[in-house]
């Protein structure tokens, strides 16, 4: 087990041109958009970036984490299971990080450099550029789809009531989850020509249904509307440079594949990166990223250390629509309420083919685990079973959707 005690980035060379200001000053956030939150919760149980565990008392917890998190992790690890694990803890602001198994391609070990693909993870990236965005005004929450489209697509609508962004970040745009077709590729043609033939049964932000296509539209409406070449180059405008993130990369583009952990499938085979549903599906199942960076984003998203203006993170954060059953839906994230009154768990989870992947988060009580695992069902599982861990009062809801299936066309 290694030790993260690396402070939050400091402003790194070329940020300055990047859109977010920076407030120095630490933050505790209670409940996503609420403003009824109990004094005790409002203590800061950290002051300094960057702390260590250090004295007896705290090498004696974190004997004891590490012993905790090691019985999980072998339970997951073997020949049809996880090749390999990267899991990251953040608990009142310390933080540690655990590797286990063997990354392939000669890697050995992983390390918080390894790169792992998230699946269904990179939405959260994608809900963020969108926030970040609004937040800049150049786009709205309620502007129609219809604004960002080739020329010639329709998009449709039901009884004149339009997909809005807001619909494709909630899964609330009445799209279906996915586009059969057959062949190795979505070209961008195809996926347009589908939205222009398609017909909604139900208005848009009536009713919750997890939807790749929605996201996937998602990220490229943001793409014309920041005026970027693709996504890649938004995202790292947006989200990753104000962020100190290095490692965060759509698969395709991704200048080496030398870091690139080898993920194994359900069958125990060493499974392919790639899915047939891109290049069109990028924005909603394709990035792959590293432990660090991904700390990086969990302490953003928690407003844990040095982070974007707090108005940025109540509309990425904030609940929006019901989810039934899986508890609410925020911009890209899950909502769930937990039996203590105004405490919520923040999740999202993903997979792909030998792939998945977990961001799990309580506010109020200061914790949050990172899961990369080389297979396609596992990060969910265990990301639920380290956080009742580092704080018993948090039990990871049954009914989080799996979304790895959904990444996953076998």
């Amino acid at each position: 087990m290694r030790f993260i005690g690396t402070p939050w980035p400091p402003h790194r060379a070329g940020a300055d041109r990047a859109p977010w200001r920076w407030s120095r000053q630490l933050r505790s956030r209670d409940r996503v958009g609420s403003p009824s939150v109990t004094p005790a919760s409002r203590v800061f149980l950290w002051s300094v970036a960057g702390l260590l565990w250090f004295s007896s008392a705290h090498a004696a917890a974190s004997d004891e984490l590490r012993a905790r998190v090691d019985a999980i992790a072998a339970q997951h690890l073997g020949p049809r299971a996880a090749a390999s694990l990267a899991i990251g803890v953040h608990a009142h602001g310390r933080e540690a990080a655990f590797f286990y198994g063997d990354a392939g391609r000669d890697l050995g070990t992983p390390t918080a450099d390894t790169l792992f693909q998230l699946g269904s993870l990179t939405q959260v990236f994608t809900a963020t550029i969108l926030a970040a965005l609004v937040e800049r005004g150049i786009v709205r929450l309620e502007d129609p789809l219809q604004q960002f489209v080739p020329r010639g697509i329709t998009v449709p609508s039901f009884q004149g009531r339009p997909i809005r962004l807001i619909d494709l970040a909630t899964h609330t745009s009445g799209l279906p989850p996915d586009i059969p077709h057959q062949g190795a590729v979505l070209t961008l043609e195809d996926m347009w020509e589908f939205v222009n033939a398609y017909r909604l049964v139900r208005p848009p932000g009536s009713q919750y249904l997890y939807s790749n296509l929605g996201f996937a539209l998602l990220g490229r409406a943001l793409v014309r509307a920041a005026g970027t070449q693709g996504y890649q180059q938004v995202l790292a405008r947006e989200v990753l440079v104000p962020l100190g993130m290095s490692s965060t990369w759509l698969l395709p583009e991704l200048p080496t594949r030398e870091k690139l952990a080898v993920g194994r499938g359900a069958d125990g085979e060493i499974a392919r990166y790639d899915l047939p549903s891109w290049p069109s599906f990028l924005p909603a199942n394709g990035l792959a990223s590293s432990l660090d960076d991904m700390m990086k984003f969990l302490r953003f998203a928690m407003g844990a250390r040095e982070t974007a203006p707090p108005s940025l993170l109540d509309l990425l954060e904030r609940p929006r629509h019901r989810a039934a059953p899986y508890g609410d839906v925020a911009l890209g994230w899950q909502v769930h309420a937990l039996e203590q009154d105004q405490v919520y768990l923040m999740a999202k989870n993903g997979g792909m083919l030998g792939f998945s992947s977990l961001m799990a988060f309580v506010p109020a009580l200061h914790v949050g685990v990172v899961v990369l695992a080389g297979s396609p069902h596992q990060a969910r599982q265990i990301g639920g079973e380290i956080l009742q861990v580092i704080e018993s009062a948090v039990r990871m809801p049954g009914d989080i959707p799996d979304e790895s299936v959904g990444d996953d066309p076998h």
